[in-house]
């Protein structure tokens, strides 16, 4: 299937390359890693050496900073990893947070489930990578669904779909951990880990289509560049708080991943709220 893109994808997809090479933003990357890595690391590593948590009070200092920085960057024209513009309009924001609690909540489902499988159910890694052979399939198949979806019901009510699935993935995920403590296989779980894939891929590209409907074309490069930094922070942000909470009640047996699959339900739900607050809002 990639060699087949590989080989059609040049001839089908449009070139839109710029007519002239934009600068990286080096200096705004040093920053966002400096922020990042002042958060990462303390949640990371902060329960075998505690002094490290001391590193969270420069995290505030670092992303103003950071802010400072790409402010002075898109004043003189140039072009920052995080545009400030982009953040004062209320719907990229909505977009952004959206975007920013998926790729948080995702990675940290992965993880902490295939540790489990792996140090409570003695799978193998590569019995753990199976598990979630129909989360891919159903991501596939769930990117296909999104826009005619959005196209039908509007993208806030497919993101919130999306949550739905997703939460839903993650309690049939906990029940059949809790309720087959001997006896498990992989494929067992392809029920809840399809769930969410589906769930992700309503989520994920509806999130993008939250933020760059708003966004002018020709700022739709870097609101999407945006989209992918935040994508990449939440990332590591999502699977360093997982594990963290999933380590610290490791010593509870099955209520570890059910605390922490709990956890990420929260947030998902309560950002889905305030999504669909916020549409009804916009609407009247």
């Amino acid at each position: 299937m990639c060699v087949l893109i590989l080989l059609v994808g040049s001839r089908v997809i449009p070139e839109t390359q710029a007519e002239t090479a934009q600068p990286m933003d080096i200096g705004g990357i040093c920053w966002f890693v400096s922020s990042l890595s002042l958060l990462l690391v303390p949640v990371t590593l902060g329960r075998e050496w505690p002094y490290l948590w001391w590193l969270i009070i420069g995290v505030l200092p670092s992303a103003y900073l950071l802010w400072r920085f790409e402010s002075a960057q898109e004043k003189s024209g140039r072009f920052p990893i995080l545009p400030p513009s982009l953040f004062k309009k209320p719907l990229v924001v909505h977009g952004f947070i959206s975007e920013a609690t998926v790729t948080f909540t995702y990675p940290g489902y992965l993880f902490v489930t295939a540790l489990c499988l792996q140090n409570a159910f003695g799978f193998s890694p590569r019995q753990s990578g199976n598990t979630f052979i129909a989360l891919g399939m159903l991501f596939f198949l769930g990117s296909l669904l999104s826009k005619p979806l959005s196209n039908k019901l509007g993208d806030t009510t497919s993101y919130l779909i999306g949550a739905l699935f997703t939460v839903v993935g993650f309690s049939i995920t906990i029940m059949l951990i809790q309720n087959n403590p001997q006896e498990l296989s992989y494929y067992q779980l392809w029920c809840g880990t399809g769930a969410v894939g589906l769930g992700n891929a309503l989520m994920l590209t509806s999130a993008f289509r939250i933020t760059l409907v708003s966004v002018d074309k020709q700022h739709a490069g870097e609101a999407s560049s945006a989209l992918v930094t935040i994508q990449q922070g939440c990332f590591a942000l999502g699977t360093a708080f997982a594990g963290s909470v999933y380590a610290a009640m490791s010593s509870h047996g099955y209520s570890a991943i059910t605390l922490t699959l709990a956890l990420l339900s929260i947030l998902l739900m309560s950002v889905g709220g305030i999504n669909a607050w916020y549409t009804y809002r916009r609407a009247r």
